[in-house]
């Protein structure tokens, strides 16, 4: 059996894991990406007891750290030739202000930076599989984003709106979907974003499940984590997926995103985007 492999981000809990999960009872090999090993290690051992035909490896690294992401797209291209899909899954809110060691704000360093980097460095083994897929998961909560994007990547630290940031990550990341998508035009490579609905996992709680996520009081309200990966499942594996590319979905439809979602915005935080990593990583595949 010749098995495609997927890379997921974040998917030792949550979305990722299910989206692991799903993908690796229908044949795939799946990359398990976690921060590091003492969160990876478990959840691949649960993956293997729950899907005992699956292929499932792990790699590591921390979305924070450009730094890391290019550690981790080595141990990508150590572990595969090409690459079927990469899901841009990982991310989160935070509570408060802070800046990563590359002097960006936190939620916007990985919630955006970090699959804008990976992407690229990626893009490579996704042009060499017969049909890359790229789909990474956004929100509804783009919409709610300021409008104002001149300090995207660094937002003040004075009168920090936690909510606000988190949309304009995730509006980042319909900006980047478009931008790429027209980059690559019709090619062998697809790229989607999409919004998964609110799920049961641990949001907003900066990865310690002991902690209360902004929406945890509403917890009793929000879908399982196989729910919300589902349409990411979807347009990673089923065929008739296959032709669409540059698009926003939901409940595995096609969904207008917010009027913010522009060419000329896309082009402006996709060349904010690729300074910020040029800076830091120094190099940046085209």
């Amino acid at each position: 059996m010749t098995r495609k492999t997927v890379l997921i981000t974040g998917s030792t809990s949550g979305i990722g894991f299910a989206g692991a999960e799903a993908l690796g009872r229908k044949g795939w090999r799946v990359l398990v990406h976690g921060r590091s090993p003492a969160r990876l290690d478990p959840a691949i051992a649960a993956l293997r007891a729950r899907v005992p035909e699956g292929v499932f490896e792990g790699v590591t690294g921390d979305l924070a750290s450009l730094a890391s992401v290019a550690e981790l797209a080595g141990q990508v291209r150590a572990k595969a030739a090409s690459l079927d899909a990469l899901w841009n899954n990982a991310g989160g809110m935070t509570t408060s202000f802070t800046t990563t060691v590359d002097g960006i704000e936190g939620q916007m360093a990985v919630n955006f930076i970090a699959p804008f980097a990976l992407t690229r460095l990626l893009l490579a083994l996704l042009r060499a599989a017969p049909q890359g897929r790229i789909v990474t998961t956004s929100s509804m909560a783009h919409a709610f984003a300021p409008r104002r994007i001149e300090n995207w990547l660094v937002p003040g630290g004075e009168g920090y709106r936690p909510m606000a940031v988190y949309g304009q990550s995730k509006l980042a990341t319909l900006l980047f979907t478009e931008e790429l998508a027209r980059r690559i035009g019709r090619s062998s490579v697809t790229v989607n974003a999409y919004h998964p609905g609110f799920v049961r996992s641990g949001f907003g709680s900066g990865g310690d499940p002991q902690k209360k996520g902004t929406f945890a009081f509403a917890s009793f309200l929000a879908l399982p984590p196989e729910k919300g990966a589902d349409t990411g499942v979807w347009l990673i594996d089923d065929p008739s997926a296959q032709a669409s590319t540059g698009g926003y979905w939901m409940k595995r439809k096609p969904k207008k995103p917010s009027s913010a979602v522009t060419p000329e915005t896309a082009r402006l935080v996709w060349d904010k985007a690729e300074t910020a990593v040029r800076t830091a990583l120094g190099t940046l595949p085209e």
